[in-house]
């Protein structure tokens, strides 16, 4: 196998109640099986770019009690994603479930959007902590392909999809 890329990242440490970070990765990611033909392997998404930002607010504090409310938001941006199809003619003709092993990472899935956000308040007191959150992940529903089968009835190929957009709600106690 051979990667090669750059790397540029931009980071802020939290400081005066936010902080951030950027960075991004672009390379080429092949292999050369024993064929001595190279190919793109399955992580060769050319780009990846990331974004975090956050930003801290204490609503009042009183003897060893404080508030603060949190807000998070992320963001990947994924290239297309190689994957190698099924055999739909060795399917078909012997009823052999696999891959097309002539033509491996030849199909691509669309590039990729993540953005999750995060809304979080906490009670600070001498003795506990709690937490409020609602996080959402993955808001713009994105779903990538994870696997695929074959529908004997319809005799189509047929994507499985990762869980799209997740919304989660937490209560949190610590003693």
């Amino acid at each position: 196998g051979r990667n090669m890329g750059i790397e540029i990242a931009l980071e802020r440490n939290f400081s005066g109640g936010y902080y951030y970070m950027f960075n991004t990765s672009i390379f080429e990611s092949t292999y050369t099986p024993n064929n001595q033909i190279t190919y793109p392997s399955i992580l060769d998404n050319r780009l990846i770019a990331n974004t975090i930002f956050g930003k801290e607010w204490q609503i009042g504090k009183k003897k060893g009690k404080s508030k603060i409310l949190n807000i998070n938001l992320s963001a990947t941006y994924s290239g297309p994603r190689n994957y190698t199809p099924l055999d739909f003619d060795l399917i078909i003709e012997e009823g052999i479930f696999q891959t097309d092993y002539e033509n491996p990472n030849s199909a691509q899935q669309s590039a990729l959007w993540f953005i999750d956000a995060s809304l979080v308040y906490n009670w600070n007191h001498p003795n506990y902590n709690m937490q409020l959150a609602f996080q959402v992940k993955n808001l713009l529903n994105q779903r990538p392909i994870i696997r695929q089968t074959f529908d004997i009835q319809s005799r189509e190929i047929v994507n499985i999809y990762t869980s799209g957009f997740i919304p989660v709600l937490l209560w949190k106690v610590q003693f």
